[in-house]
């Protein structure tokens, strides 16, 4: 049975969700944690079942001193 186009379209989201994570990732180390957050947050929106994505988003707000902003989106 084919996939659907609702399934390959969630498919492609998943891996660019990925992707956008990874570069989080990168400015994250570079502690841009502004611009990471950003990422992640794309990253959520295309995929939002992964909760890594929000924990590391949290830390960005915890790192950039945003703690009720943290404590806010890690209730997901």
């Amino acid at each position: 049975m084919p996939n659907s186009s609702a399934d390959v379209q969630n498919d492609e989201n998943i891996k660019k969700a990925e992707n956008i994570k990874l570069e989080a990732n990168a400015l994250f180390a570079e502690k841009k944690y502004n611009q990471a957050m950003e990422k992640y947050t794309e990253a959520i929106t295309l995929n939002p079942s992964v909760p890594a994505y929000y924990t590391n988003r949290a830390q960005c707000y915890i790192l950039t001193e945003g703690y009720g902003a943290a404590i806010m989106y890690l209730h997901f």
